[in-house]
């Protein structure tokens, strides 16, 4: 797979430089109301709360972009994390259907999330669906983030293993840990 190039930090003179470039990009990506994003026919959306980090940054991108404890207020920029955003959209869109994205379902804190790890690249992006009606509705874009250090990309390829080994392939339509149950809204 072909991504899109890293933007250039040593083109920003500051790391909220480089972060108001990059919700750019990101805003291009996810919030165009004519292009909306998609995963295997489904809408993706954003998340919207907490949208109380100083910047102003929509609550999703702030959350890809920094690093350090949940609280906003002690939460830094990561540069390799922001540099990779133009990232994010391809994968989604594209990385089912090429060979070298691992894509798989995952219970993480009992919620169901999609993975598309991209090993070569050290990369993930985490998807978490919402339902009604026991039918996929739209999912929300939930994290990406460049994978440090080696011990986590082993973590991604075991998880991948053993869901292959427990599930063959992944199904969109067919989610192992769905427990009958409405996801919150």
């Amino acid at each position: 797979m072909i991504l899109p190039s890293r933007l250039f930090e040593k083109q920003y003179s500051t790391p909220l430089a480089l972060a108001k470039e990059a919700a750019i990009r990101f805003a291009n990506d996810f919030e165009n109301p004519t292009q909306k994003a998609m995963f295997l026919g489904y809408e993706i959306r954003l998340k919207t709360y907490p949208q109380n980090n100083s910047f102003g940054f929509n609550a999703t991108f702030w959350h890809i972009i920094t690093k350090g404890d949940h609280l906003d207020s002690v939460k830094e920029i990561d540069i390799e994390r922001a540099t990779r955003v133009p990232w994010i959209l391809p994968l989604i869109e594209e990385g089912y259907y090429d060979d070298d994205v691992s894509v798989y379902w995952e219970d993480r804190n009992n919620k169901p999330r999609i993975c598309l790890f991209y090993e070569r690249m050290r990369y993930v992006v985490i998807l978490e669906p919402r339902w009604k009606d026991s039918k996929i509705c739209y999912i929300l874009l939930w994290s990406a983030y460049y994978i440090t250090p080696e011990q986590r990309i082993y973590k991604f390829k075991r998880d991948f293993r053993r869901f292959k080994k427990d599930f063959g392939e992944f199904s969109i339509d067919n989610c192992p840990f769905r427990k009958n149950r409405e996801a919150p809204f």
